[in-house]
């Protein structure tokens, strides 16, 4: 697969994490909030993720007690529209999680594709990832997560590059998520359980709109706050940095994953001027 060619410059957003140990899970879940609101803010989703969420849960909690009846169908549709698009998103962030999690040292890039079909994508952003803080243990640092990842996140939505980017808009267009995974031979993927499928080679065109968000840590490599650490009783202590690095340190082959499925943009319904969302 080839990113756009060589003649291409893109617009280079540097994303420099320094409250945070980079950790594979972390990094995943980044990269998930940094999804929820490129959705959103590309118009692809009329409402914050977080209130779409809600708003889903909540009537499917209120579809647990209540008594089937009547409901307006067009009321119906749009969120049988919206908690398709809901769930396919939460798919995608959680296999995103555990492919870092499984995997996080040999991913490298992640391309977030808007489009009809991928192979004519109307925007591009790819993610890429520098070196992971492998070999730690990820409960340790979770915590840590939820306290700055607003701040994390704040920073990239409210700054001026970022909010230069997004004022273009999109059509409504179906998206993609990719994956590019550097892999060694040991990696075996079956196909028929697995969430990320190998995908064939796309050649992008050189007028598309491309995004490059790069991701790094001020984390030292050379240390590793959770080696010889042991928690809830284990007999073995995390593995420590040193003896990870000789492990990944191996001849590695290009090879990309695409998401199973995709999320299709939808638009808000309104009747009488009321959003649907609000009459479930």
């Amino acid at each position: 697969m080839e990113t756009p060619k060589e003649g291409d410059v893109p617009t280079v957003i540097n994303l420099k994490i320094s409250e945070l140990i980079l950790t594979p899970l972390i990094c995943a879940s980044l990269i998930g909030e940094i999804l929820k609101g490129l959705l959103y803010q590309k118009n692809q989703i009329p409402y914050p993720y977080n209130y779409m969420k809600n708003m889903v849960i909540k009537k499917r909690q209120k579809q647990e007690v209540d008594k089937p009846g009547k409901e307006n169908m067009t009321v119906l549709n749009h969120y049988r529209t919206v908690s398709s698009a809901y769930d396919t998103i939460e798919e995608i962030v959680k296999a995103l999680k555990g492919e870092f999690s499984k995997n996080g040292d040999h991913i490298k890039e992640v391309l977030i594709i808007f489009g009809i079909v991928p192979q004519c994508p109307k925007e591009l952003f790819t993610i890429s990832i520098s070196d992971l803080a492998v070999g730690h243990i990820e409960r340790n640092h979770i915590a840590y997560m939820d306290k700055y990842q607003q701040k994390i996140l704040r920073n990239i939505f409210l700054s001026q590059s970022w909010i230069d980017l997004i004022d273009s808009s999109l059509f409504l267009h179906k998206y993609f998520h990719l994956l590019e995974m550097n892999t060694s031979g040991s990696i075996h993927y079956n196909n028929d359980t697995r969430t990320f499928i190998p995908s064939g080679a796309l050649t992008f065109s050189q007028g598309l709109k491309h995004t490059k968000i790069i991701i790094s840590s001020e984390y030292n490599a050379e240390t590793n706050c959770c080696e010889n650490l042991i928690v809830y009783g284990q007999s073995k202590p995390c593995i420590s940095g040193e003896s990870v690095e000789s492990i990944i340190n191996v001849a590695l082959t290009e090879s990309w994953y695409q998401f199973k499925d995709m999320v299709k943009g939808f638009k808000d319904c309104y009747i009488h001027n009321v959003s649907a969302s609000e009459l479930w």
